[in-house]
């Protein structure tokens, strides 16, 4: 272990600020070495993992240096609960104790912001009569004249599962970019504007390795670049990095294009409304033919050879005939048409992606299908995601730190580094809890509880 860097002493140690400003603040040894490991990570940049047990500190130990640092920096949590941990309560804590200057900010996904085009959209093509409607908009007037990104948490009236809001958002495939007649208000570009003159970025795996796939097309990315990035609740970076590294469709996505397209071609006369009708026909019905393929099916399973010839020789072939039409031969992709243009450049990535999950792969690969109550999903998952991580993160990102309590095997990180494939002089440490488990905590087995199936369990 290096020796401590002056800085980190000076407000994690013994005699450091946080012990003399924080009441009830307890210096502890491991905070102190995990702050240096992550900072001599940094200045190496040489990526870092570090386990700490509950009780350690760990936020407190990968943000001092990342601020001490001076570099642009990522913080990816696992849950929402620990971003709004960070940002509300801890930096402010540490900027206060510390006398720091703690640039920072919260980016949740594409579809939690208001799309302004879509907003108007909606609302152009809603009856007059519909007076509930009238009340909702003008609720939404006010909120949009007062708020900064237009973040849908800062509407408590608005319900979680309320499906106005998916008629309101707007996701990296339907963005209409430059072309948006809105674009000089775009809550979305002002929040990327913001986060490119932040210093630390708090977001969540989710978002982080969605953001990274779109990084590989160069559009739709809202995550500026940055220098650093640590991974808190890294214990499932794996399965989230393997879910966005494969790719996934669902007959959904596809009957909401065609439905797209039915609301943005009904205003437009010079375009063959017959035939526009057939191909979308042809997705609706293919894309239902598509699910009745799974409706004897188990809810979760591989996708064998049979079905997947089933797919491609059955509905897929309808779906892809019809998507091309839109993306090659409808005049979508006219310049004079930069409302349709989106439109043409989604059809190409849904055939694109249709013809991915259908495609016979080595042993490396799993093709896979989750039914749920209303959808179907069909998978195409890499089984080792190391490669592709060092080519989208490592070779770009020097320095990546991963942390977490429990991603440790019998005392090492031998099969964490393997499965994630970081390379050898990747730094690494374990700190135990300071907790003393057994004086401090109890464990509690009621003897006459009754079975999960049974009727009294709850």
């Amino acid at each position: 272990m290096p020796d401590i860097s002056p800085s980190i002493q000076n407000i994690l140690g013994p005699d450091g600020l946080l012990v003399r400003s924080l009441k009830g603040f307890e210096f502890r040894s491991s905070q102190l070495q995990m702050a240096n490991l992550i900072m001599d990570s940094l200045q190496k940049n040489i990526p870092a993992i570090v386990e700490a047990g509950t009780g350690t500190g760990k936020t407190f130990g990968y943000l001092l240096p990342l601020i001490l640092s001076g570099k642009k920096a990522v913080i990816s949590t696992g849950t929402k609960n620990l971003q709004e941990q960070i940002f509300f309560k801890d930096i402010p804590l540490l900027q206060k104790a510390a006398s720091l200057n703690i640039d920072a900010m919260i980016m949740k996904g594409r579809k939690n912001y208001l799309c302004l085009y879509k907003y108007h959209q909606f609302f152009s093509s809603m009856p007059l009569f519909k007076t509930d409607m009238k009340t909702v908009r003008k609720k939404l007037q006010a909120w949009l004249g007062k708020t900064e990104f237009a973040d849908r948490a800062e509407l408590p009236w608005l319900a979680d599962d309320d499906i106005l809001w998916d008629a309101l958002s707007s996701g990296s495939d339907q963005c209409l970019g430059a072309n948006c007649m809105f674009i000089d208000d775009c809550f979305l570009g002002k929040l990327r504007s913001k986060a490119a003159r932040t210093r630390i970025i708090i977001v969540n795996h989710h978002l982080f390795f969605a953001d990274l796939k779109v990084k590989q097309s160069a559009f739709g990315e809202i995550i500026p670049r940055f220098q650093a990035v640590v991974f808190d609740e890294a214990h499932n970076i794996e399965e989230i990095a393997t879910f966005y590294l494969g790719e996934s469709l669902s007959p959904n996505q596809l009957i909401d294009f065609a439905d797209d397209i039915g609301h943005a071609t009904r205003d437009i006369e010079n375009i063959d409304k017959d035939k526009l009708k057939k191909y979308l026909t042809a997705i609706k019905t293919g894309s239902e033919h598509l699910k009745n393929l799974f409706y004897d099916q188990k809810e979760k399973g591989l996708l064998d050879q049979k079905l997947l010839t089933s797919i491609s020789e059955g509905p897929a072939m309808e779906i892809r005939r019809s998507l091309k039409y839109f993306q090659k031969e409808a005049g979508f992709s006219d310049p004079d048409s930069p409302v349709l243009q989106p439109l043409a450049l989604r059809a190409g990535e849904l055939d694109r992606l249709l013809a991915q999950v259908l495609k016979k792969r080595d042993e490396n690969w799993l093709s896979w299908y989750e039914k749920r109550k209303k959808s179907l999903m069909l998978y195409i998952s890499p089984l080792d995601i190391s490669k592709q991580l060092r080519e989208v993160l490592y070779e770009k990102v020097k320095t990546v730190v991963f942390t977490s309590a429990t991603i440790s095997t019998n005392g090492n990180f031998d099969y964490f580094r393997t499965q994630l494939g970081l390379p050898e002089e990747t730094l690494d440490g374990i700190y135990p809890s300071h907790f003393e488990f057994g004086r401090q905590a109890l464990m509690y087995i009621p003897k006459d509880m009754s079975t999960p199936d049974k009727p009294d369990f709850g």
